[in-house]
């Protein structure tokens, strides 16, 4: 097993992730779609990149800056790094967000508010800001979150690196499969593996493919059947004194994902995030819509398509 700090180690992959991503992005207002929604609304489109994990980042222009965002759909607000309290964009809002770390303790974290924000041409504003500074306050980069996402509807094209946004809902062409999920919440899924059946979140900001919480009832039932070895063993001091993370990786013969079965899915057992996951590893494998009906707690579709054939 392998013993190591990972908070250096993992910021600086972080940075040489989006600053080649960066370099591979352009900033091109102009960029147009001749793609329709249901309602008829107007489209906005930009390209992305995608890392190793399958992650997304777009850029967006805040002021004279270009940044790269990560496209996360599980944190609530935007995530941007102190780079751009230097450069005075955000101000500080009369809010407070709680989070707790793994040890139980609850921090009270101050939100920002940021003017606006510009994708392609158009112009997102007032947006609720969470500052980042677990990376150097160099880094112009960040993430989106559910708050941001909620006031659009989304199309993802995996085969052609495409992000699309409207107003006006999506009509997807080739379905596979479509998740409902509330307003104003991170899009989750029913999983069952081994006759247990959990909900994952939907996070398009992890790179995991399905990754389960090794302390849960599913993670302890997993462990004891499959028996696997750690492959690592992580020291963080990122959100306590010091905490301690053995990753296990095992392949399941199947399991059941939004009612349909799935062959040989790979499972990550992590005690590093305290919710079930589904990452981009897996939800990149096809094409994907957003919708968001405006509905109080329903109507909200989070839909895979499958992609063209190679």
């Amino acid at each position: 097993m392998n013993n190591s700090n990972i908070i250096q180690s993992r910021i600086r992959k972080f940075m040489l992730t989006v600053v080649g991503i960066s370099g591979l992005l352009t900033f091109n207002p102009a960029a147009g779609s001749a793609q329709t929604t249901v309602k008829g609304k107007p489209v906005e489109q930009v390209n992305f990149q995608q890392d190793k994990f399958g992650r997304i980042f777009f850029p967006v222009k805040i002021s004279k800056d270009t940044a790269t965002l990560l496209f996360s759909t599980f944190g609530e607000p935007v995530r941007l790094s102190s780079y751009f309290q230097k450069t005075e964009e955000l101000f500080p809002g009369w809010e407070y967000m709680m989070q707790t770390d793994r040890n139980g303790k609850s921090h009270r974290r101050l939100i920002f508010n940021l003017p606006k924000m510009e994708i392609g041409k158009t112009k997102v504003r007032s947006l609720p800001v969470l500052v980042n500074y677990a990376f150097p306050d160099s880094l112009v980069t960040g993430s989106t979150g559910t708050k941001m996402l909620s006031r659009y509807n989304w199309s993802i094209d995996n085969d052609n690196k495409k992000l699309a946004f409207s107003k006006g809902a999506f009509l997807p062409s080739n379905e596979f499969t479509a998740i409902p999920f509330a307003k104003n919440t991170a899009p989750q899924v029913s999983v069952g593996i081994d006759g247990i059946i959990e909900d994952f979140k939907l996070d398009l900001g992890s790179g995991a493919s399905f990754q389960v919480n090794t302390e849960s009832p599913l993670g302890q039932a997993l462990l004891k059947k499959y028996q696997p070895r750690p492959r690592v063993t992580l020291t963080s001091t990122v959100h306590a004194r010091k905490l301690v993370d053995t990753i296990y990786k095992i392949q399941v013969p199947e399991l059941q994902f939004n009612g349909l079965t799935l062959k040989n899915q790979q499972i990550t057992l992590s005690t590093a995030f305290p919710h079930h996951l589904v990452g981009a590893a897996f939800l990149n494998q096809y094409n994907i819509v957003i919708n968001h009906s405006g509905k109080r707690k329903t109507g909200n579709s989070f839909i895979l398509e499958e992609r063209k054939k190679s």
